[in-house]
């Protein structure tokens, strides 16, 4: 019989010592028979594809024969996943330590059950061209009611960049759309705890709250949206196009920073507190972070474009822009949090799309 001080030392070695799946540090399951070495979260993905594709086990409370050994010792999570991540394109939602565990089910089942990412596998189960068509529950910009909407994620001319994301009333689409999001001047990020299947959409004074049927459907929503978004940015659609291609990335991968801040009106008259959200280099702020419509939102610029950080006291920050400076307050804790959130946007984020900020107040 092998032993579990046999499994610690191949799972010390390099490319072992983190999840094979989302990259986290020090993973305690096995999978077998890829032969890889998972945290705990993705292991419980793989249990949901069930025994004929995966079977995870503990290191610490499973036993382990030689034939496991040779096959972590052949296998290993690099080995692994030259063969089953060999062909990810680049926008794809890779696994990640923090991510929406349904989005991290989703990329499991993609990589080992339906084998997207490998030569030999099923490379036309998502959508890579931006487009997307199906049902979404909606919930109601007022009542707060969820509705099943028909969305279609496509451009508005053929071959053209102007992608947009409409919703009808009709199953059929047989009516004009009921409403319309341009991707240019919007963010997507997911709501809810980390089981959550629902996301919202986030564009000058509107936030759309939607839900999918399931981890399968949200994932295809989230990366054709990530696709589509690159391309209202610019990008022609092929890897060729590198350098366009990373700076889409950067910003699609940028973490979003959200949280409750007090800030002043134009009048000057009083802190008042506001939910704020900052995704990509979009800053937008309302009364709740459940409310659909913004009290505000901008985009934020570059230093040369008069944008700066101005930390008055530990718990006083001002957000310059070239129209208005933006007193914030909050705790020391949330200032130094959001103080670095808007150097990050300000100063390493790629500025696609329109240069000029918008303000709704």
């Amino acid at each position: 019989m092998g032993t579990r001080e046999q499994v610690e030392s191949l799972k010390a070695t390099a490319g072992n010592d983190k999840c094979a799946d989302c990259g986290a540090t020090d993973p305690s399951w096995v999978v077998m028979p890829h032969g890889i070495f998972v945290c705990i979260k993705c292991a419980g993905c793989h249990r949901s594809l069930g025994t004929h594709v995966s079977q995870a086990r503990s290191i610490e409370l499973d036993t382990w024969t030689h034939g496991d050994l040779e096959t972590l010792t052949k296998y290993g999570n690099e080995n692994n996943n030259k063969v089953l991540e060999a062909r990810v394109p680049s926008l794809i939602v890779r696994g990640t330590p923090t991510m929406n565990q349904r989005l991290r089910e989703a990329w499991v089942r993609h990589k080992y059950e339906y084998r997207c990412f490998a030569e030999d596998g099923d490379h036309d189960k998502l959508k890579t061209d931006g487009k997307m068509r199906g049902f979404i529950d909606k919930r109601e910009k007022n009542a707060g009611r969820w509705n099943r909407r028909l969305c279609v994620l496509e451009p508005k001319t053929i071959g053209g960049s102007d992608y947009t994301l409409r919703y009808f009333l009709d199953q059929l689409d047989t009516k004009p759309a009921k409403g319309e999001i341009k991707l240019q001047d919007a963010t997507l990020h997911m709501e809810g705890n980390e089981e959550s299947l629902e996301f919202a959409i986030t564009c000058r004074d509107r936030t759309y709250f939607l839900r999918a049927d399931a981890a399968d459907d949200l994932y295809r929503w989230v990366n054709a949206w990530r696709f589509a978004r690159a391309r209202s940015l610019g990008w022609d659609g092929t890897e060729e196009h590198r350098e366009m291609l990373i700076q889409c990335k950067q910003l699609l991968d940028a973490p979003q920073t959200q949280g409750f801040l007090e800030k002043t009106g134009s009048s000057m008259k009083g802190f008042k507190k506001r939910f704020f959200l900052l995704q990509e280099r979009y800053l937008t702020y309302k009364k709740d972070p459940a409310d659909s419509l913004a009290l505000g939102f901008m985009k934020l610029g570059t230093h040369q474009d008069g944008y700066n950080i101005d930390r008055q006291s530990d718990t006083l920050l001002h957000l310059v822009t070239p129209k208005r400076t933006y007193p914030l307050k909050g705790s020391k804790e949330a200032l130094d949090m959001w103080a670095a959130a808007f150097e990050n946007a300000i100063t390493q984020l790629p500025l696609l799309g329109q240069r000029v900020d918008v303000y709704n107040a």
